[in-house]
């Protein structure tokens, strides 16, 4: 065998592998986005929930007031930490692409 068919069949090698890890990790990324999605969209609606709670309770109202307040904001921060992990997504998707057409 060649030099240079053995340096073929090493990149060949190296690209397989790295795309396989690649494409793993894009699996497990979006898997962990829904999960963090739906833990993110249930403090949105507790935050609901101690809003209207506050609107019913005397004595502790402005103190749930502020806990739906807080958990409002906190649900609707997952839009941008998503936004910002897609970005590093798709450059790992460009990587994907390279190893496709390094094949």
């Amino acid at each position: 065998m060649s030099v240079l068919c053995r340096r073929f069949t090493a990149l060949r090698q190296y690209s397989d592998e790295l795309n396989g890890v690649i494409s793993q990790l894009l699996r497990v990324r979006a898997r962990v986005a829904d999960r963090l999605y739906g833990v993110y969209k249930v403090h949105g609606n507790y935050g609901r929930v101690f809003s209207e709670w506050s609107a019913i309770e005397k004595e502790m109202g402005d103190g749930l007031q502020s806990a739906g307040h807080h958990m409002d904001t906190y649900a609707a921060s997952i839009d941008d930490i998503l936004e910002e992990e897609e970005h590093y997504a798709d450059q790992l998707k460009e990587y994907l692409y390279y190893t496709d057409a390094v094949r």
